[in-house]
């Protein structure tokens, strides 16, 4: 209660008690009267009392708010805080960021130039390459044309060089089977031969006579003798009357060809025998 209040109730009392005109005289009317005012009073002092006390737990409350808010404030500020700095820390961050972007784009243009370079080189390359394809392959094509050519030139060649192998033993007979002493005379065992077996009275003159390739005293076959006739005549009659004259001897004559013929001859041996079992005319 204030004092203005107070003073307000004492003033009242006093002229409830004493009145305004005569102030001495007191009576218990007035002074029921007074109590009256008095309870109505204390009521009124109660009841703003009450909202006093009211308002101050509002109050209270309030404060209690205040200390909440700030608490509450306090907390935002040290999260304000909190956020600077993580800003300040996010601000640096991208600021790294954007000097590390920089530097990747400047490393990302310098691999752009050295890329489009490449592929300038590549792309040079490639067409030097194609260039080098085409030319390359003329030239294989050039090249096996020649080579081709210089084949089949081989091939006449070694057919020419055959035939005069087959013309130089045009004249030639092998005797096969005719024993070998180290000390003999090649063509006095030839003339022998041909006289005791093919009943000539006369000696066929030959070029040359000799024992084929080298001698072994290890071998159990004797070499084989080369005769080159001087005339073609006497070669032909002493071919073709061999296997008659030479009949149930060891000694046998062939004609004499170059190893190319005589490999090619091999393979037709097989079928000559055959044709023989089967009693036809072979040459």
């Amino acid at each position: 209660m204030s004092a203005t209040e107070t003073s307000e109730i004492l003033a009242q009392s006093r002229t409830v008690l004493f009145g305004q005109s005569n102030e001495g005289e007191i009576s218990l009317s007035t002074i029921h009267t007074l109590l009256t005012q008095m309870d109505s009073k204390l009521s009124n002092i109660e009841v703003k009392n009450e909202r006093f006390e009211t308002r101050l737990c509002e109050i209270e409350k309030r404060m209690t708010s205040l200390e909440t808010i700030q608490t509450s404030i306090s907390e935002l500020k040290s999260s304000s805080s909190k956020l600077d700095t993580d800003v300040k820390k996010i601000r640096n961050d991208f600021g790294q960021l954007e000097t590390n972007v920089s530097a990747l784009g400047n490393v990302f243009d310098s691999v752009k130039e050295t890329a489009d370079k490449n592929k300038k080189t590549v792309d040079y390359v490639k067409k030097n390459l194609d260039e080098y394809t085409v030319t390359q392959k003329t030239l294989e094509e050039k090249l096996t044309s020649e080579v081709q050519a210089l084949k089949e030139a081989k091939e006449r060649l070694e057919e020419s060089v055959t035939d005069l192998k087959a013309r130089s033993m045009r004249d030639n007979l092998v005797f096969s089977g005719i024993p070998e002493d180290q000390d003999e005379d090649t063509e006095a065992v030839i003339q022998n031969l041909i006289r005791r077996r093919f009943r000539l009275d006369y000696d066929i003159p030959f070029e040359r006579v000799h024992r084929m390739g080298r001698a072994n005293e290890f071998s159990e076959w004797p070499r084989n003798i080369v005769a080159k006739f001087t005339y073609y005549k006497d070669r032909e009659y002493i071919r073709q009357n061999a296997a008659r004259r030479l009949h149930g001897t060891n000694v046998w004559v062939n004609e004499q060809f170059p190893q190319e013929i005589e490999n090619r001859r091999k393979k037709l041996y097989p079928v000559m025998r055959q044709a023989k079992l089967d009693h036809k005319r072979v040459s």
